[in-house]
């Protein structure tokens, strides 16, 4: 049997002429064996380039990582170079709602707050047809487990013939506020009443 040979190569303008054409030189022959043991191999140093040797008198690519005399070393990458990032897409339509999370942890203890205040009145003291000098004293008290904060009075009556001549915690009576006024002139009719306040 007739032996046949089969070579597959590439030939560029290598030349002093400036060609943008890359013609492919093929000669097939023989059988698909014969082809196959004449491919070329495609091992290369660096991962994503491909390295290859081009006669300078003929132009003639054949790939391989050693080239021989006569022949000049081309190489060039598999992967182009990135290409600049590409517009923002529109916002997506939101999302379903997520279920309800679990319950947090108990909160801290809070300060107590404040007391109560309430207003405690004592009761009212009065003179009839008062003489000068005649005094008239009313104590409002606190209720038990209340502290007193503060207190005043209310004078009615014939006021323009009446001073106050106290009006602060009581001395003798705890948690007490005290009131009293004096008559100033003839035939006075006034009346006092302490409050207390009272937390």
């Amino acid at each position: 049997m007739q032996e046949q040979r089969g070579s597959i190569g590439f030939r560029l303008g290598l030349g002093g002429r400036k060609s943008r054409t890359l013609v492919l030189a093929l000669v097939f022959g023989g059988t698909a064996a014969a082809l196959a043991s004449a491919a070329v191999p495609l091992a290369n140093r660096s991962p994503g380039v491909i390295r290859a040797c081009a006669s300078k008198r003929t132009g003639v690519v054949r790939i391989s990582n050693r080239c021989r005399r006569g022949e000049r070393s081309l190489r060039w990458n598999v992967r182009g170079l990135q290409g600049a990032a590409g517009p923002a897409g529109a916002a997506g339509p939101a999302g379903p709602q997520g279920p309800k999370g679990d319950p947090g942890p108990p909160g801290a203890k809070g300060e107590p707050g404040a007391a109560s205040v309430v207003h405690k009145d004592g009761a009212a003291s009065e003179l009839a047809n008062g003489q000068p000098n005649t005094a008239v004293t009313s104590n409002a008290s606190c209720d038990p487990g209340k502290t007193l904060l503060g207190g005043g009075f209310e004078l009615r009556g014939d006021v323009t013939k009446a001073i106050v001549t106290a009006s602060m915690p009581s001395r003798t009576l705890a948690n007490t506020w005290t009131a009293a006024a004096v008559a100033i002139s003839s035939n006075a009719e006034i009346e006092i009443t302490a409050y207390a306040i009272c937390a």
